[in-house]
């Protein structure tokens, strides 16, 4: 899950109370963690609503619509 995060974003994810988490572009938060069933993702997000359009992160070009596609 990290390495996809750092491949994915192009930043290095903090890990918080067993979660992991970045910031990114318009997001404040991505938090990231394992289910508890431990076959499900648990993702929970919360945005910069001071950010602007053009809000993007490193690399945002080179970002796939989808996370399968990292």
């Amino acid at each position: 899950m990290v390495r996809e995060l750092r491949e994915c974003f192009g930043v290095e994810p903090s890990e918080v109370d067993g979660h992991y988490q970045i910031r990114y572009g318009a997001l404040a938060v991505l938090d990231v963690r394992i289910g508890e069933d431990g076959k499900s993702l648990v993702v929970t997000t919360e945005s910069n609503l001071d950010a602007g359009d053009d809000a993007g992160g490193p690399g945002q070009a080179e970002i796939p619509g989808t996370v399968s596609g990292c």
